[in-house]
């Protein structure tokens, strides 16, 4: 039986669960912003760039 019902309108747990972790593992320095404009729902996630310790490596090219 298929349920003919309208899908309902998410709460955002994933998302809240997503910048939960990224809070936890960035000390706020990575964010998760969501936005809706003209039927348009936005994710954008900023990352800090941080360079590993130790001495360069090579590329594979």
């Amino acid at each position: 039986m298929e349920d003919a019902s309208p899908p309902k309108q998410g709460e955002g747990v994933g998302l809240e669960n997503v910048r939960r972790r990224l809070d936890a593992v960035s000390a706020r320095e990575a964010r998760l912003d969501t936005s809706r404009e003209n039927g348009v729902f936005r994710v954008t996630l900023t990352l800090p760039a941080r360079m590993a310790p130790g001495p360069p490596t090579e590329t594979c090219e």
